[in-house]
């Protein structure tokens, strides 16, 4: 049955509490990765019956019971294999998932060449259990049906749990033609169609549940945020990237931190007040670096600790507040006096995934980066969903994993591929500078030689982008990519606008290009079409949801976006040292 509202709140308890780990959120979550309950394709020994051949073949069946429990908000992939030399004239699939609420789930199956079919969508409302055959044909019918078969069973809402019991597949094959004399070739008389993609290469399957009202807006801390970054880190697993943080053998995908704020103990450093709106103004776009919090630690460097302090300063003096002195230089606070004077508001985590290289060069790397954070609930009670910010750079970023994991299989990854979604971000860039300050294999300022960052790109037209590319004042190598990248999609943008110099310092890539590496920004867009203008009218408000990004474009903006970025990252990660 499902449980009323109340009952779900204790039902989902604080998952990282101020002083956990990001391994203890795991452990909470059930969700240490293990391929069992992060998505990742698991094969085992199966019952397989292959008939001899007869005029009329009998099926060829093959099945497994697994007992394997479907995570709550979380996905599981399980695999069977069948024969080579065979193709598809009829497929039935025979599922026996027990579940409370099936209309939480999603079942989907996937064929060796990627073709896939969605067996059940979120269907049945509350009815319990999936239990039957599926003609799954259509999909399928005269397709190589030798090699790996997946099968995903997702959970998309909270508060109800399963188990897939048992799951297998029969095949009537098709007669293959007695071979003949080689002819002439001639010309199709009608198109192939390309086979479909993986559903996670989409970004508007992530987008859905990144946005969702369950994440509740994905503050900095908070329960939604950590569900998402358990959600990203399974996908990095699924889709083989290498964990980004391995001397963290629990939470291998994690790089947490704990966020410090000096509100309210005099230090400045206001909160936001995402209850009254916003300018909507390109200067006031995001935060400046350490606007509302900051992070601390004893090794920090001596840089860092001058601008937060320079910032509380600042901050401080606008309040009417007497800064506040320090034992350090310039009279700055020492980390020891800023852990003693500031409040720990909780532990987050950014996320971090690797691909590795192939080349000669696979020890550089390019960074792709995210935020994953949104403001979350404001004072009024308001969820702030951030659809569009950033739940649809974090999803386009996702949708990359499939065509990442296929460049490297097919070897034209020359250098390797960091993947970044960053925590704190609206707090004021602060995930992003702790990865800076305390680098992860790939993400040091020597290893580096591109950064793409992808912050809001879902709204208005689907017609342009807006980009910015400047190190220290002069374009660097990305703005000749980013249009090369852009004449080689089937329908380029017909717009890549400059005009958010405004976001320069108020974006994660401004701690990279503050350091002198070479920064590329993808953003949306501002009103105007041509350049220009002002953000979108949602932007910092309850109303920034899926639907809006819907309306402006059915969705097919974030993937046209997903494709730029693709071509991107194959003209970076291959293009000659001196280019």
């Amino acid at each position: 049955m499902r449980l009323p509202p109340a009952a779900l709140d204790l039902k989902l308890p604080r998952l990282l509490a101020r002083d956990a780990t990001a391994a203890e959120l795991l452990r909470a979550r059930g969700a240490v990765p293990t391929s069992a309950a992060t998505g990742a394709t698991i094969s085992q020994p199966v019952d397989v019956f292959t008939p001899s051949a007869t005029e009329t073949p009998a099926p060829i069946v093959v099945r497994e019971a697994p007992e394997l429990a479907i995570p709550d908000r979380g996905s599981i992939t399980r695999s069977l294999e069948l024969p080579a030399g065979t193709k598809v004239s009829s497929l039935s699939l025979e599922l026996d998932i027990a579940h409370t609420w099936r209309g939480d789930l999603r079942v989907t199956l996937t064929g060796p060449d990627g073709a896939h079919t969605t067996v059940l969508s979120r269907d049945g409302g509350s009815a319990d259990d999936v239990r039957g055959t599926f003609d799954v044909s259509e999909a399928f019918r005269g397709a190589d049906a030798g090699g790996r078969w997946e099968l995903t069973v997702e959970d998309l809402a909270g508060g109800d749990v399963g188990t897939l019991r048992s799951w297998g597949l029969s095949l009537q094959t098709a007669s293959a033609p007695a071979p003949t004399e080689p002819t002439e070739p001639t010309e199709p008389t009608e198109p192939v169609e390309p086979a479909p993609r993986h559903p996670d290469a989409d970004p508007l399957t992530h987008l859905a549940y990144l946005a969702s009202p369950d994440l509740e807006g994905r503050g900095s801390p908070s329960d939604g945020y950590d569900l998402a970054s358990l959600y990203v880190a399974e996908k990095l697993e699924a889709w083989g990237a290498l964990p980004g943080n391995p001397d963290n053998t629990e939470a291998p995908y994690f790089q947490s931190f704990e966020f410090r704020s000096g509100w309210p103990l005099g230090l400045g450093g206001e909160p936001h007040d995402h209850g009254i709106g916003h300018s909507g103004r390109p200067e006031d776009f995001s935060s400046e670096q350490f606007e509302h919090g900051f992070y601390v630690t004893p090794d920090m460097p001596a840089e860092t600790l001058a601008q937060i302090n320079a910032q509380l300063r600042e901050q401080q003096w606008e309040q009417g507040i007497r800064p506040r002195s320090g034992s350090g230089p310039n009279g700055d606070l020492t980390a020891e006096e800023l852990l003693e004077a500031s409040r720990a508001v909780g532990t987050v985590q950014n996320v971090v995934g690797r691909i590795e290289g192939t080349g000669p060069n696979k020890d550089q790397t390019i960074v792709l980066m995210a935020h994953l954070d949104h403001v979350g609930v404001d004072w009024r009670g308001n969820v702030h969903p951030g659809a569009d910010d950033n739940a649809s750079g974090s999803s386009v970023m996702l949708s990359l994993l499939p065509r990442l994991q296929q460049l490297q299989a097919e070897g034209k990854l020359d250098r390797s591929i960091v993947l970044v979604w960053t925590a704190a971000e609206e707090e004021g860039l602060v995930g992003a500078s702790y990865l800076r300050d305390h680098p992860l294999p790939g993400t040091s300022l020597e290893e580096i030689d591109g950064v793409i960052n992808m912050d809001m790109l879902g709204r208005w037209d689907d017609e342009r982008l807006s980009v910015l590319h400047t190190t220290g004042g002069r374009n660097n190598y990305w703005s000749e990519l980013v249009e090369e990248a852009n004449s080689r999609m089937d329908n380029p943008f017909d717009r890549l606008n400059r005009d958010i110099g405004a976001f320069a310092g108020r974006q994660d890539g401004a701690v990279f290009t503050n350091k002198g590496e070479d920064v590329l920004m993808l953003f949306e867009g501002l009103s105007r079409p041509e350049g220009g203008g002002s953000l979108n009218p949602d932007y910092h408000l309850p109303t920034d949801t899926i639907d809006r990004i819907y309306a402006d474009n059915g969705g097919e903006k974030l993937r046209r976006a997903t494709e730029l970025i693709e071509h991107l990252i194959e003209l970076a990660s291959n293009r000659s040292a001196d280019g």
